[in-house]
């Protein structure tokens, strides 16, 4: 173990159960300012729930390596289903597949830096289960599908703590996401314990908001400001997943992504402000 990482640490409950605190997950500094450490102990995680914490965390933090062939696997089948949704009449060269589905040049694995790994699977995710949205996306000017997936797997990791220690300490300098609450970590790993793609869904539902709300703001008085309309909105979706899952509760087994659905509806209500 590194001098500078946290030690485990196991504490007791009322039954003589053992537990893991989330101030495992990140450093005690970090945690004084986004994780309130005197919360009650009932936010805890429990050591299975710790464990699938840990276990999704370690495949979101894998960087993107195009000597790795199931990394190079997943990147094909992107283009396939970018082959599926574009129509060939748009496409002289096969690399200009990339630069319609909305990245930054005609070699996406240079993108993959702040997403991983973890950002390819969620694209082929989204574009298995919801091809008419990725039709619509790439349709829309300066909404860039790609580099807008991209940086929502980055931004929602970082709310979940689902980074490395390094790029948590770094997100006060460079984004204006702080990390969720201890009650609603313990709310996302209780979704993870019965659903092992429950971030998947997450990522999906905040880029449908994401899309939906870009098309509500783009009036004629912010045509020429829209780019600047895509990290706003994210972090209004990302706000929308905390209050969700603040909101949610075992007993009333609650859909995380409906609840997230009335964050989105209340927000699409009011106007964005930048």
């Amino acid at each position: 173990m590194e001098e500078n990482e946290s030690e485990t640490l196991i504490i007791k409950n009322y039954n003589k159960q053992d537990k893991i605190s989330p101030i495992q997950i990140i450093d005690k500094n970090i945690i004084d300012k986004y994780l309130c450490c005197c919360c009650d102990s009932k936010y805890d995680l429990t050591i299975d729930e710790y464990n699938k914490f840990e276990k999704l965390k370690n495949e979101t933090i894998i960087l993107y390596d195009e000597s790795n062939q199931e990394h190079e696997k997943s990147l094909n089948e992107l283009l396939d289903h970018g082959k599926d949704i574009i129509s060939k009449n748009d496409i002289k060269e096969e690399k200009d597949y990339w630069k319609i589905l909305g990245f930054q040049s005609h070699n996406p694995r240079t993108d993959f830096r702040a997403g991983g790994i973890y950002s390819v699977l969620f694209m082929n995710y989204f574009m298995r289960n919801y091809n008419n949205e990725v039709k619509e996306m790439i349709k829309l000017n300066y909404f860039s599908f790609g580099v807008v997936c991209i940086r929502i797997t980055f931004l929602v990791r970082l709310f979940l703590f689902l980074s490395k220690k390094q790029d948590i300490k770094n997100q006060q300098l460079t984004n204006k996401i702080e990390g969720c609450s201890r009650k609603e970590l313990k709310a996302f790993v209780y979704y993870l314990s019965n659903d092992n793609i429950i971030l998947l869904d997450i990522l999906s539902s905040i880029l449908i908001f994401i899309k939906q709300k870009y098309i509500q703001e783009m009036d004629e008085n912010k045509k020429e400001l829209n780019f600047l309309l895509i990290d706003p909105i994210i972090y209004l979706g990302i706000k929308c997943l905390g209050k969700a899952l603040n909101n949610s509760s075992k007993k009333r087994n609650d859909s995380l992504v409906d609840l997230m659905q009335n964050e989105f509806n209340k927000e699409n209500q009011n106007k964005l402000k930048i």
